[in-house]
C-alpha cells in the first residue's frame, strides 16, 4: 500500500509520500486471531495529537470500503447448552 492512497482517506493529518520516513507505510499479516486474521496498517502522521483522527479516518474508510464489496466483518458469538440435573427439568 502506497502512502499516497494512505493520505487519501486518512485526513490532512496523514503524511504524503514525499514526507513518510524510513520504514515506508504498508499494510502487514501481524497474526493470527480468534477466529481472525489480524493485519497492521501502518502510516504516519505530522504530529502525535493527530493519531487518534487518522485512526479514524483510516478505520471509517475501511469499514465503508468493506461495506460497499459486500464484505461482512463477523463478531464473535458463544452457544450457551442448558442441561437438567437427576431428570429434573430445567426452568428459567
Amino acid at each position: 500500500m502506497k502512502a499516497i492512497r494512505v493520505s487519501e482517506y486518512g485526513g490532512p493529518s496523514v503524511l504524503k509520500l514525499e514526507e513518510v520516513p524510513a520504514p515506508q507505510p504498508g499494510a502487514y499479516f501481524a497474526s493470527f486471531g480468534g477466529s481472525a486474521l489480524q493485519l497492521r496498517l501502518v502510516c504516519y502522521v505530522g504530529n502525535f495529537r493527530d493519531v487518534g483522527n487518522a485512526t479514524d479516518c483510516l478505520n471509517s474508510a475501511i469499514r465503508a470500503k468493506f461495506k460497499a464489496a459486500g464484505i461482512d466483518i463477523p463478531f464473535p458469538t458463544s452457544a450457551v447448552h442448558l442441561t437438567s440435573t437427576a431428570g429434573k427439568p430445567l426452568s428459567l
